[in-house]
């Protein structure tokens, strides 16, 4: 069964999706990232261009790492500071922390530490505040989801592919897969555990994929990427790679195409 918790994130990307002060639409478009692999860092490196913003006591170095799949947005978020709160839009988000900790606060008062390393669902609709951000970094993939598809549409959901039974996996060409929510509108969420090598050719859909346990080394052309638990890759529609992994175990998000 997946661990649920009314643990509310940061919900940056949300921010950096539509909301005020910052939205994707004013930003300057990133560069498409053609068909390569990109491995998200900590320190937002591998990102086109960044940004910063002041929003309650909290500074925000943030930036997207390419241009919206089927209205989705991935990005990176570098948060410091004591208090933050904002609406979010009718979008659903999926992060991944990587570095440092937060202190997230849930509508009736209740406060828990968000680390490295947990992977969270923040449901369409919802207010999110946080404080006391310490070295805080996460990953994020915003995209559209229908509301009427959540049986609670107050709950952030923990997501851990690791504590999902081995029988709820289908098995396929590249590993176990056990689909977690359907958005209904071109995402799927998804528990995956790669089989020990495999290959795409021209990938089909838009992937985010945050990796909880083990490792994963990918073949992207002449690149070499070496991914493990706490990493998130972002890998575009067209991407033709290869693998190898060792007990590794991650959640992914699936944008496919928008209907022509």
């Amino acid at each position: 069964m997946l661990a649920r918790s009314r643990l509310t994130a940061l919900s940056l990307g949300l921010l950096l999706a539509g909301a005020a002060p910052l939205s994707a639409s004013a930003q300057a478009p990133a560069a498409a990232p053609s068909t390569r692999i990109i491995k998200m860092e900590t320190d937002g490196s591998t990102l086109p261009a960044k940004r910063e913003l002041t929003t309650g006591s909290m500074k925000i170095v943030a930036g997207t790492y390419a241009p919206r799949e089927n209205g989705a947005v991935v990005g990176y978020s570098d948060v410091h500071g004591k208090q933050y709160s904002i609406g979010t839009p009718r979008s659903a988000e999926v992060i991944h922390v990587a570095r440092g900790s937060i202190v997230s606060v849930t509508a009736d008062g209740t406060e828990r530490l968000v680390e490295k390393g947990y992977i969270g669902f923040i449901p369409p609709g919802l207010t999110s505040t946080a404080k006391d951000a310490d070295r805080y970094v996460h990953q994020y993939i915003v995209f559209p989801f229908d509301e009427a598809r959540l049986k609670d549409k107050q709950v952030r959901t923990t997501l851990d592919p690791t504590a999902i039974p081995e029988g709820d996996f289908v098995k396929g060409p590249t590993g176990g897969v056990h689909e977690l929510m359907d958005s209904g509108r071109g995402g799927k969420v998804l528990a995956w555990r790669p089989s020990a090598s495999g290959r795409v050719q021209s990938a089909p859909d838009t992937r985010y994929v945050a990796i909880k346990t083990g490792s994963i080394e990918f073949k992207d052309g002449d690149r070499t990427i070496r991914a493990g638990g706490g990493d998130t890759l972002y890998i575009p529609r067209g991407a033709t790679y290869s693998w190898t992994a060792s007990g590794a175990a991650a959640i992914v998000v699936a944008i496919a195409p928008a209907a022509s």
